[in-house]
């Protein structure tokens, strides 16, 4: 019993060592042109996204305001 149980620690250590995870997929983003007056600021910018499927996107600008 102890070398099936050694055996099985064995394999499981070696699967997840080896095991390679897939990358999440980027979202194709389309953003709408705009046509107002006012000019947006270059910084400190959050920009929040829905996408047709209801997910939600956050992007902000400042990398000290992420934490």
């Amino acid at each position: 019993m102890n070398p099936m149980v050694d055996m099985a620690f064995l394999l499981v250590s070696f699967f997840m060592m080896t095991t390679t995870f897939k990358a999440d997929l980027p979202a194709e983003i389309i953003i709408p042109f705009s046509k107002a007056q006012l000019k947006l600021p270059d910084n400190d910018i959050c920009t929040i996204t829905i996408d047709a499927e209801g997910r939600v996107f956050i992007g902000l600008d400042n990398k000290f305001d992420r934490k």
